[in-house]
């Protein structure tokens, strides 16, 4: 990972953002017998989780689910305030107390762009300012408003130059700033912000069941969020395409809603599933329809068929390594049934992320309730090495 500048970053210069490499020696004896607050911060809720890295698996003592509201589903300026107060209150009723514990957070993919690029290969020094000036010249960005971050995924020769393709991100320096303030705020020490898509690396590098799918064929996970669905695609465990679709739970919240009368607070509720799997397929079969019905079945299929745009994408890149299998997490209980339909919209084996043996769950947490693929983007983070 290329180093990041001083001077416009201030404060922010501390944070690793945003691609962390699979080994970072400096930050793993940093966080090591620490206690760790991670945030995965969504739209319709923030995913706590509180617990420390561990070397052979994490140790996890809490789980919390805190509601943002409406007023707030994004953080800015106008409501940073409102958003420590909300998650301090969650730390007070849970008897948690993040005083000068390390602070990690993940990046929602809606707040980041990110694209393979091919440069010449060069020192770190000179590689992020080659990613800087290619991001911002390719995408149009100032290069001033923006955190450019890079890992390189291979080095070849061409024409007997050595080039590398590299993993790019260009970040708001804005966003960081504001994230920065609030862990600092909650009185933590910010150490990491991070994107999904390594987390997710970091867990097929380390979980025994996992690793031996990832590692021998091609796999796609679906990260299922309120406003919108990240698709990665990992050939051996590693990174090498990604999608982010503007759909997810809150138009198929809002379809439900319509169709079955449920409201939005219980229908994303993590304790139990509001609408049971026999209703939905029960919609979904039934021919002649109602209106709102019909509402809901479009909504569910516009979603599948984003997702299969971004699978098709993949396809024709690299038409010799058909994807193999979709991992489901995130969002919340309707993952139940959207596995079974994706499956059998997108004929590949498809599951939802349930468990994993890099994780040591507290006694105290109820994993029915709160289930491991709503957290995973904040649990991944405590497997940092």
């Amino acid at each position: 990972m290329g180093k990041q500048g001083k001077g416009a970053l201030g404060k922010i210069g501390s944070i690793k953002l945003p691609l962390l490499p699979q080994r970072n020696r400096d930050l793993s004896a940093r966080l090591k017998g620490k206690l760790c607050f991670a945030f995965d911060f969504g739209e319709y809720a923030t995913k706590v989780v509180v617990g420390k890295t561990g070397k052979d698996a994490a140790e996890v003592r809490q789980m919390l689910l805190v509601e943002n509201g409406e007023r707030k589903a994004k953080l800015d300026s106008g409501n940073l305030k409102e958003w420590k107060a909300n998650l301090s209150r969650a730390f007070t009723q849970n008897n948690l107390n993040p005083s000068g514990q390390m602070g990690l957070c993940m990046v929602n993919s809606r707040n980041y762009i990110s694209r393979l690029i091919e440069i010449p290969f060069a020192d770190d020094h000179d590689r992020q300012g080659l990613v800087a000036y290619e991001m911002s010249q390719s995408l149009s960005l100032d290069i001033d408003a923006h955190l450019f971050q890079h890992k390189v995924m291979r080095t070849y020769d061409k024409d007997g130059v050595k080039m590398c393709t590299v993993w790019a991100a260009a970040v708001p320096k804005q966003l960081c700033e504001l994230y920065y303030q609030l862990l600092e705020s909650l009185k933590l020490q910010p150490a990491v912000m991070d994107v999904s898509a390594n987390g997710m690396e970091r867990l097929f590098a380390a979980d025994q069941t996992l690793h031996a799918a990832a590692s021998q064929s091609t796999v796609a996970t679906v990260d299922y969020g309120m406003r919108g669905t990240e698709v990665n695609i990992f050939d051996q465990g590693r990174y090498v395409l990604g999608s982010f679709i503007e759909r997810g739970d809150g138009k198929l919240v809002a379809a439900a809603k319509n169709a079955l009368g449920a409201q939005i607070s219980d229908i994303h509720n993590g304790n139990r599933l509001i609408i049971p799997p026999q209703k939905v397929y029960e919609i979904m079969s039934k021919s002649g329809q109602s209106e709102m019905a019909q509402l809901f079945v479009t909504t569910v299929e516009e979603w599948l068929s984003d997702i299969n745009e971004a699978v098709k994408r993949y396809n024709v890149t690299y038409p010799s390594k058909p994807i193999a299998q979709l991992l489901l997490y995130g969002g919340s209980p309707q993952l139940v049934w959207l596995r079974a339909y994706l499956e059998k919209y997108l004929r590949i084996p498809t599951s939802i992320v349930q468990a994993s043996d890099r994780f040591q769950l507290s006694g105290k947490i109820d994993s029915a309730g709160k289930p491991v693929a709503q957290f995973l983007n904040a649990l991944n983070l405590l497997l940092i090495r």
